[in-house]
């Protein structure tokens, strides 16, 4: 929902449209990134990235899915118990939109003034670390 901004906690956690009017005027310590960089494409990722770079002090945490087969097929075994066909689809498909490392790796390197670390976490996910220089 454009221009939504609703404050979780009184500790200045929010949930923000990054294309609210509100987002451009905010800075912040640390973002979190999970799960959704992979329905972008790549230009609109570091795109993305470079906004949000700006906008921190210390850095952005991003937590994404690792493609690979054996995730796949195993989301594809563990869905027949799931019975919303709409979670099913987009589960599978997030998987085939997912990172392989060395994609994560031209991001890292595209991105000036930082220093990224990319660890395979378990449950099929990369673990992005961008800390700003």
């Amino acid at each position: 929902m454009p221009g939504s901004c609703r404050r979780i906690t009184r500790d200045q956690l929010f949930e923000m449209d990054v294309l609210a009017a509100e987002f451009a005027e905010l800075q912040f310590d640390i973002v979190i990134a999970t799960l959704f960089l992979h329905h972008f494409k790549n230009e609109e990722i570091e795109k993305m990235l470079g906004a949000l770079k700006r906008k921190v002090k210390t850095g952005i945490v991003i937590n994404d899915l690792h493609r690979s087969r054996t995730a796949y097929y195993l989301f594809r075994l563990i869905s027949i118990f799931i019975s919303n066909p709409m979670v099913r689809k987009d589960g599978a498909i997030s998987v085939l939109r997912g990172f392989k490392k060395k994609e994560l790796i031209t991001l890292d390197k595209k991105l000036q003034d930082t220093a990224g670390s990319i660890r395979w976490k378990w449950a099929f996910r990369y673990q992005w670390i961008i800390k700003k220089v």
